[in-house]
This record gives C-alpha cells, structure tokens and sequence, in this order.
C-alpha cells in the first residue's frame, strides 16, 4: 500500500495547522520541529516524531508497504536529511522498515533569515494496521538541550575507517557480500537495510559470522528491477567491544565482465538445448536421428553429427556476425529481426509446406527432403547432414526457448568476439543432442529397431510442418493482409501441381519450370501488397493499446502498466497468449486492478518498439514488462504461468 492509495482511502486534514506551537498532535503521534542554535545562512534543525504504542512511521525504504515522510520547506532550502538506523516492522506476510516509538531527523537547511522564519510543510503517513496521512505545517522552536540532536545524528550514517563491503557476489536471487572489521576488530552484530524496495526483499539478511568476517546474503524481489544496475546498502555493524559502525555502502548490481560472459554463455547453452523440443525444430531433428538408425558404422554416424553441429554452428555463426555488425553500423536489430520481412516469412511458409508434403509422402527428393534441400555437394552423406545442421537454424527463427532472450540481451552490450561467442554457444546448445546421440549408442538402444514405424513417424511429422505453415500465413496475413495470404495459398496450391506434375509425368523439364513459378511468382507478388502498421495490429485486440512511449511514461504515474513484447511470428508469444495472457482468468484480473494493456507489436520493424527493448537489455521478444506506479519497471520470465501475473498483485491492499 503506497501513500497515493492510502489519501484516497483515509481523507485529508488529519489536524491544526501546528502555527508557533512546540507540538503538532497529529493520529496516534506528536510532531515539532527545533533548533538549538539559531544560525542564519546555515540552519541546523531537528524534526521528532512521538508515536503512541504500536504505531509507526516509515523509513527511506518503507518496506513492502507504507511511504516515507515528505517534506517541503518555505523561506529555506534544505541541504542534508539524516535518517537513523531503522528497524524492521514485521506484519505477515509483509516486512516494513521504520520507526517505532521516537525518532529525530537531523536536518541542515538554508535561510536568509532566522530560524523563525523557516516554514516546514510535512506530510507522513502513521500506521498501525490501518494507516492514517498526517498534513501540517510547523515553524521551528528553541530546543534547550542540544544533546538530543547530537544522539540522532550519531544514529545515522557516516563515513568510516576501514569498514566496508570486500567482495560480493551477484547470483540470480541474491546479492551475496562480506563485510570485514578492520585492524584487530571483531564482529559481534551485523544488520543490513537495502535503499531500494525495487531491487532487494525487506527481510533481514542471512549471515554468516566466521569471527573478523560476516558474510550476507539479500534476496532480491520477484521480477526486481533490472534496468537498475547499482545498489546503496545501509550497514550497522557492531564490534566485541559493543561499539556501532553505521555507514552507507554503493554496491554495483551488475556481475564482472568474466561472469557476465560466463552466465551468457551457459544461458545461451541451455537456451539452444531446449531449442530442440521446440515445433520448429524438432521434426528436422528427429527425422535426423532416424537417420542415424539406419546406419550401422558408427564412425560415419560420428562424422555425421559432426557434420550437423557444424550446420548449426556454421548459420549461428554467420547469424551472429550479421547482427553484430549491423549493431556496429548503428541498426537496431535482434532475434528473430528475418521474420520482420514479408519475403522471409513466405520463404519460411513454402520450405515447411514442401517439407510437409514431403514428409507425407506426396513426393520423394532422395532419401527426405532435407538431405535435397541441404545436398552442397557430391557427397551426400556428410553434406546432408551439414545442410540439416543449416536448416535447423533456418526454422528456428521463430522460436525463442527460455534463456535465450536473456542470453541474447547481454550480446547488446558485450565486445563482438564475446557477442558471436555467445551466438555459437546457441548453436552448441543445438547441436548437443545430435553429437549425444552419435558418442552414447547405448541411447539408440532405447529406440525401437528400424521398420515401418519409422515411415509413419515420417508421415506423422508432415502435420506439425503443416501446421507451422499454416500459422506463417497467419503471420503474412498480419504483415500484409488478405491478399498477401490469398497469393501464399495459391502459391500451395500451384506447388503442388508442379510436384505432381513431377511425380507422376515424365516431363522433368516442365515440372521444374512450373516449381520455380510457383516459388518465383508469390515474391513478385508480394511487393505490391503494402505493410500494415504496427498501431493497427495492437488496435485489433479489445483492451489493449498500441505501443507508445510517451502515453505510457503519462499513464504509469497513477495507473498500473503492463506491456506485452509480441510478435505474431514468435511462437512463445502466441502460447504465452493462449494459456495466460488472454485467458478470462488474468483478463479479469487485469480489469480489476485497473491495468493500462500495452500490445508493442514487433511483427513489422519498427524502431521505438527496438529502442524500447533494448533499455530493458533484450532484443528479442517475448518481453513482458510491469510498472506499478512509483515504482520502477519489473521484467518478467519469458515463459508465463497465471502465478507470475498473480504474484504482481500480491501486496497490493495489503496492510502495513
């Protein structure tokens, strides 16, 4: 519950203007502000809270709830705000951080005039179970005992010898630290308090105490946010002799360059691997392996899968350095950047379909498609199976499998070589399966022997392929509309003759004649059917908007916004939309936290929708991204679940 929230709920004018009283008695709290000195130019002030039992006011960072106080001075401006060490406010499931009981502010502000002069619009926020806003206005008074300042101020942070943060550790959940008490020091105490809500968890730290050392782990929050890439930690370290060290700590949340290159690269790994089970891939990579089955040296079959990995490798490579240098060149491109061009996605569509009526037996090219379409040579063998390795990459293009997008958004900032690294660690992650299968027999032993189940596992991969060409039309059909889809099918269905005109007719020259103007004339065709706008693709879905930036930077500030990254071509959109996003479930949840809908629609090029990914790291979608108001944006996982979008909405009515 943030403090905007809290004014609709509990009113306004909580009490009296305080005017030149010592004491402003708001809810459940007394407030003043004092100075002990009157010094014009340079004011040194005090502001005590007194609160009743039970009651409290919040820190910088309130917690999982609550907000800070906020000031606003007339006739001054002020030049230092000392905060002293908080403590932790348990209210389960929640953690704040504030202050129970008393506290005092150390103020420095600057004036012309005397210190009567100086007029302090307050507003707070005092909180129990429920919460009350608290506004007024105070003017200072003479405080006759000057040590009162002098304690809250030695309970603040200052600067400190020897004492600090040595190493640290960025993982995935947590910020792992050591903190180390100088000279002959001991530690007896350690507390830290995170500055930022928005990055770290407010629970109190796991420790470690190993005698001079006391090393901390912060967790950091469910979606943090992870376009900030610095962190300020409040520590309170306190030694054997029974003396506290309180000082601040910038921590930078980023991993080293060694480390940032190493989770990169098995991201990508991982992300390439699990490349495999996905539609796209997969009927390439199977019908492959049943090769492999009628194969009997197992040494050609190792020279094979080889051959495949260097396919893969081959086409990531020449991927990767294309996309390097066009970042180099200024462009703005990512994954998938191919399938933004109309020509592609018909190519794409016409390879699957005649994959498709291959596998389905409607003709044969060699032993399968795939070895005729990849053959670069005389031998077959081996430059099948390269030519495999290629198309595997090719129709992978649609697919994003998890990882990747993350593995993929750090290439926007490394070096070039470690960028196309990260690229052939994708394609070893491809590959992998392959060259398992060709070093591990026993593997093959769980397949069944070679017989008729493997021409119909064949005709059966004909209706995945079927299908995918089937949506890449879909995706023609968004780009171009439904002439361009007209052209595509009638396209099919032209091929098709010409295939069969080839199958069955002993007129090789006109076969292949009509298969080239099949392929040849859509392309033609194509360039004639004008693109449609992004704006009208997000427009086509009720609810949501279409992507822009500066209508979004206006609604976050007083609504939630939740931003979709989607592209009709990426496949883990579409079922990311299928099961979650567009599902009644999270369609009602949205419309009763009042959620602004954004749909950045990357199906055609367009370069606010690029910019806008890359200040969030990635270049490629899907991207899914939250901002609460006031606070900063979370990322979410690229494969959703309704407990991920449930999760943001968790806290929020939550009491403090």
């Amino acid at each position: 519950m943030r403090l905007g929230w809290v004014l609709g709920m509990a009113g306004m004018g909580m009490g009296p203007v305080a005017g030149a009283a010592e004491w402003f008695r708001g809810h459940q709290s007394q407030v003043r502000l004092f100075y002990v000195k009157d010094t014009p130019g340079n004011q040194e002030l005090g502001l005590q809270f007194k609160m009743n039992p039970d009651w409290h006011i919040y820190w910088q960072n309130p917690g999982d709830s609550g907000a800070s106080p906020k000031l606003t001075f007339k006739n001054a401006r002020m030049t230092e705000w000392r905060w002293p060490v908080p403590v932790r406010l348990p209210v389960p499931p929640l953690t704040n951080i504030g202050y129970p009981t008393e506290v005092v502010f150390p103020l420095k502000v600057e004036s012309q005039g005397p210190a009567r002069d100086v007029e302090l619009g307050l507003e707070y926020l005092i909180c129990k179970v429920e919460c009350v806003p608290v506004f007024t206005t105070l003017t200072p008074t003479l405080e006759s005992n000057p040590a009162l300042l002098e304690k809250y101020r030695a309970l603040s942070p200052a600067p400190v010898t020897g004492w600090k943060i040595e190493t640290q550790e960025v993982g995935p959940d947590d910020l792992s630290f050591t903190v180390a008490a100088p000279g002959g020091k001991m530690l007896k105490e350690l507390d830290v308090f995170p500055f930022d809500g928005d990055v770290f968890r407010s629970e109190a730290p796991e420790l470690t105490v190993d005698g001079k050392k006391v090393g901390a782990k912060l967790r950091f929050v469910t979606n943090r946010d992870v376009s900030k890439t610095d962190a300020k930690l409040l520590v309170v370290a306190t030694d054997t002799a029974g003396e506290r060290h309180i000082f601040e700590n910038p921590l930078p949340l980023h991993a080293s360059a060694t480390q940032v290159l190493l989770q990169a690269l098995l991201l990508a790994f991982l992300g390439g691997l699990i490349l495999n089970l996905m539609p796209c891939v997969l009927p390439v990579l199977s019908l492959k392996i049943l090769e492999l089955l009628r194969e009997s040296d197992p040494a050609r079959i190792r020279r094979a899968s080889w051959a495949y990995a260097a396919g893969v490798l081959t086409s990531f490579g020449v991927l990767g350095l294309l996309l390097i240098l066009l970042r180099l060149s200024g462009s703005s491109l990512g994954w998938g950047f191919q399938l933004q061009s109309p020509p592609f996605v018909l190519a794409l569509a016409l390879l699957f379909f005649v994959m498709a009526l291959n596998f389905a037996n409607y003709f044969e090219a060699g032993n399968s498609l795939v070895d005729r379409a990849a053959r670069l040579g005389r031998g077959r063998w081996l430059s099948g199976s390269f030519g495999t390795g290629v198309l595997a990459v090719f129709v992978a293009s649609p697919c994003t499998a998890p990882f990747m997008g993350t593995a993929l958004g750090v290439t926007l900032v490394l070096p070039p070589v470690q960028a196309l690294l990260v690229f052939l660690l994708l394609g070893a992650g491809l590959a992998a399966p392959m060259v398992a299968v060709a070093y591990a027999p026993f593997l093959l032993k769980y397949f069944p022997k070679p017989g008729v189940w493997m021409v119909r596992l064949k005709e059966f991969m004909a209706f995945p392929l079927f299908a995918t060409a089937c949506w890449l039309v879909w995706v023609l059909t968004l780009q171009r509309g439904a002439n361009a889809a007209l052209v595509v099918l009638l396209s099919f269905t032209a091929l098709s003759f010409a295939l069969w005109i080839q199958k069955n007719f002993s007129m090789p020259r006109l076969g292949w004649l009509l298969v080239l103007a099949s392929v040849a004339l859509p392309f033609v065709a194509l360039r004639s059917i004008p693109a449609i706008s992004s704006m009208a693709l997000a427009g086509a879905e009720n609810e949501w908007h279409p992507f822009d930036q500066a209508t979004i930077n206006e609604v976050r500030k007083t609504r939630p916004v939740f931003i979709d990254f989607t592209a009709s071509w990426c496949i883990t959109c579409q079922v990311n939309k299928l099961t979650v996003l567009h599902t009644d479930k999270i369609a009602a949840l949205f419309r009763e936290k009042n959620v602004y809908l954004v749909k950045a629609d990357w199906t055609n090029r367009d370069a606010r929708i690029t910019e806008a990914l890359a200040g969030f790291g990635r270049n490629s979608v899907p991207v899914y991204v939250y901002h609460e108001p006031g606070k900063g944006p979370k990322v979410l996982p690229e494969i959703l679940t309704p407990d991920i979008i449930g999760d943001l909405f968790k806290t929020e009515g939550a009491s403090p």
